[in-house]
Parts: structure tokens; C-alpha cells; sequence
């Protein structure tokens, strides 16, 4: 007859803010693990609490993996690993077909933006926990900082900010898209993000710049579904995935006040991989952008006419943020750049944007004012481009940020295409 066993307990306390999230299949040498995250104790309104689990194992506001497993393990031989920590609501992870884990985080205390965390073992990713009255840190959180105030030179970058209210607002499962044929063959490598209270979905397109990785968001999908059901989300995406039918299926579920969508606390939605004949033949998007030299090469997932988009059209930003102990956090520095010039590839398929002046996570870019420092933040580039024929836009997808945590050269460095 089957029966449970109980591998591990006390992992939450009574706060309402404490759950684990999970769980992944994750390999080491062979075995299978699980990998999931615990979130944080919060006083309503958002404020930290002081995290006292009942199980001295347990550090909160940490990435962790879970194992071995084989089905017949006695507790005694299963073990839990941290392998990340400061972290506030870690509300998403997801392993990749490489093995790498990935993380999202919510906006709040330490966290000036809603974030996608491609995970470096060992790493502190900046939400600090109390550590005193009984209170417990993070995993890796640095010894010496007083939790209070903090320390934005001991976190490590994330991976791709998601700006507040505008690419996100409660961002949730993380979803390597792998092994697709057809319509989706394009996008393999890169991730779909539920986003949570704003009802949509993100996809994030990443790359490693010298040893450094950093990426794009675009918006995908979003709106509220018609009275069919179609067209949208009936309620808040949480979960995702892909089912037996090769379609995506869309777990919901939330609570009162700002954890719904469309009103609706639960629901389950598919998310329907259309045909190619299905496809308008005039669909295209910004597929993904890449850093260059002097900017960014941008690729379009079909070619784009030359002459439906001049320079002057394309709208550029850049700011970064402060992390710090007081809830969320605004944009600072923020200017507008001017493009110098595009030039498309012999495709149409691939064009490069030059702009002067792009900043990254180096240090003559940091910004510090009022004891608060931007540190490690890198900056976010926002780009908007409308190219169209007569008055219609040719893109579906006509915005993205990108996070600039290391730059390729400078504009007097550009190459032309080969």
C-alpha cells in the first residue's frame, strides 16, 4: 500500500508571507534533487519581519536544491543545499536544460525593481534579513552588515531588471522554452515569465557578455480573455507548463487584494501553440537583442523593409536603481539617448542600433546620493521603434528593456557588417 514519509518539516512559520516554492527536477552526478525557494516573513504593507523557522535547517529568502531522491530514501539520507540566498519573494524558479536554476523576485525592501535571476552558486542576490532577537539571515547573507541598513556592495547583479508597472509587477514562474518545432523553433533558449497582478506573460531572451550574463524582456501576452475564454487571461498567471498535447497550460491561483487578475483568485487556462497556417503571414516581432559594439544588434524574427523605419523614430532611455532598506524604489539617473544611426544586414533580418553614451554596472557609472548607491545595479535600456508601412505598425512587439550589466566597447569602436 502506498504511504508518505516525511522528509523534512518546519520549513514555514505562521507568517502568511512564508511558503516554499517548488518544485524542479535538478541533476548532480547522476541523481535526481528537487530545487525550490523559500520567500519571507513580511508585516502587511511590506515591511520585513524577523524569520524564526522552526527548523534550524531552513534559511529563508534562499534558492535551494533538495536530494538525492529515489522514491525509498529514509529522511536521514536526504539533505538540503542552499545554493543562492537574498532573496524577498522568490515567487518563480525554473532549471534549464543546461542545469542552470532561475529565479524571479518580487519589488520591495532592497529590491528598487521586479527581477529574473540566472543563478551563480554561492552568490547573495541583496534582500536582508533580520539576524537578531532570534531572527535568522538569508543563505550567504554577509556576515557584519546590519540587516537594517544593509550593504549594496556585497549583492550580486541581477541577471534582467523588470521594471515596475511597466514589463512587471509581480512576476512568477520562470519557463526555458526547449525543443520546439514549427512556429516556436525560433524562440528555443529563451523563457516565458508569468507575470502575476498585471496579467500577462514576458519572454526574456539572455546571453553571457564576458562572463556576464544579462538580457532583454519583452511584453508577450496579456489582457483579459474575451467571454469565450480566448484572447487573454481569465485570471492571474502563476505557473506555467507545457503539457502531454505540447500546449502550455496556465496554473492561477492568488488571494485578496493585489494577488488576482480579472477578479479571479484560481483558474487553469490553456495556452494554445497555434499551427503555422494559423500565423498570419505579416506577423513579425523583435525576436532578440544582443550588446555590440557601440549599441545593440537587433533581430527581427522576419525581415523588416529598410525604409519603414528611420532613426529618428527610435525612442531611447536609460536609468538605474539604489537598493535600499525603504520599500521599492524609482527609477535615478534616468536620460534619453539619441540613436546615431541604423544599419540593417543583407537579411533585412538583423539591424544595428548605435547609441552613444550607454552605461553599465562599471564603477564611473555608479550613482551614490543620500547614503544610497547604485551599485551593482547595472542600468536598464529601454527602447521603443515603430516601423511601419502607411500608418500600420509591422511589429507585434515594438518595446523592450534591456539590462546593461556590461557594454561592448563604444561608438568610436563599431564595426560595420561584414
Amino acid at each position: 500500500m502506498p504511504f508518505a514519509t516525511v522528509i523534512i518539516d518546519g520549513t514555514s512559520t505562521d507568517n502568511f508571507h512564508t511558503y516554499t516554492i517548488g518544485f524542479e527536477k535538478y541533476m548532480r552526478d547522476g541523481d535526481a534533487y528537487l530545487c525550490g525557494n523559500f520567500t519571507t516573513a513580511i508585516l502587511l504593507g511590506g515591511k520585513r519581519d524577523k524569520m524564526v523557522p522552526q527548523n534550524s535547517k531552513i534559511f529563508r529568502g534562499s534558492h535551494f536544491i533538495f536530494g538525492p531522491l529515489t522514491g525509498s530514501e529514509d529522511p536521514e539520507d536526504v539533505e538540503i543545499e542552499f545554493l543562492a540566498g537574498g532573496f524577498r519573494t522568490p515567487n518563480g524558479v525554473e532549471v534549464g536544460p543546461d542545469n542552470a536554476t532561475y529565479v524571479t523576485d518580487n519589488q520591495g525592501i532592497f529590491n528598487p525593481s521586479n527581477e529574473l535571476i540566472r543563478i551563480t552558486p554561492g552568490s547573495f542576490y541583496g534582500h536582508y534579513l533580520y539576524n537578531t532577537n532570534g531572527g535568522k539571515r538569508s543563505a550567504f547573507q554577509p556576515e557584519g552588515v546590519v540587516a537594517e541598513k544593509g550593504d549594496v556592495r556585497m549583492m550580486t547583479p541581477a541577471t534582467v531588471h523588470l521594471p515596475q508597472n511597466d514589463a512587471a509587477r509581480s512576476p512568477a514562474q520562470p519557463h526555458v522554452i526547449r525543443d520546439r518545432k514549427g512556429v516556436l523553433a525560433p524562440y528555443n533558449g529563451q523563457i516565458l515569465l508569468c507575470e502575476f497582478t498585471m496579467g500577462r506573460v514576458l519572454r526574456v531572451a539572455l546571453e553571457e557578455v564576458e562572463g556576464v550574463w544579462q538580457g532583454v524582456a519583452f511584453k508577450h501576452s496579456g489582457g483579459i480573455a474575451d467571454e469565450s475564454g480566448g484572447n487573454g487571461f481569465t485570471g492571474a498567471p502563476n505557473r506555467i507548463e507545457v503539457g502531454p498535447d505540447g500546449h502550455y497550460y496556465i496554473g492561477q491561483i492568488g488571494a485578496g487584494g493585489l494577488w488576482q487578475f480579472n477578479n479571479r483568485y484560481t483558474g487553469l487556462q490553456r495556452f494554445r501553440v497555434k499551427r503555422a497556417e494559423e500565423v498570419s503571414p505579416t506577423f513579425n516581432e523583435i525576436l532578440t537583442v544582443k550588446v555590440a559594439e557601440g549599441g545593440f544588434e537587433v533581430e527581427f524574427l522576419k525581415p523588416l523593409p529598410k525604409d519603414s523605419l528611420k532613426v529618428g523614430e527610435i525612442e531611447v532611455s536609460q536609468w538605474t536603481y539604489q537598493p535600499s532598506s525603504g520599500y521599492g524604489g524609482a527609477p535615478v539617473g534616468k536620460e534619453g539617448l539619441k540613436p546615431e544611426r541604423i544599419e540593417f544586414d543583407s537579411t533585412g533580418k538583423k539591424m544595428r542600433l548605435y547609441v552613444d553614451g550607454l552605461k553599465d554596472a562599471s564603477p564611473e557609472f555608479i550613482i551614490e546620493s543620500g547614503g544610497k548607491s547604485s551599485e551593482n545595479s547595472g542600468w536598464v535600456v529601454h527602447v521603443k521603434m515603430k516601423p511601419k508601412k502607411g500608418e500600420k505598425s509591422l511589429l507585434y512587439t515594438e518595446e523592450f528593456w534591456y539590462t546593461m550589466l556590461k557594454k561592448r566597447g563604444g561608438l568610436g569602436m563599431a564595426r560595420q557588417w561584414p
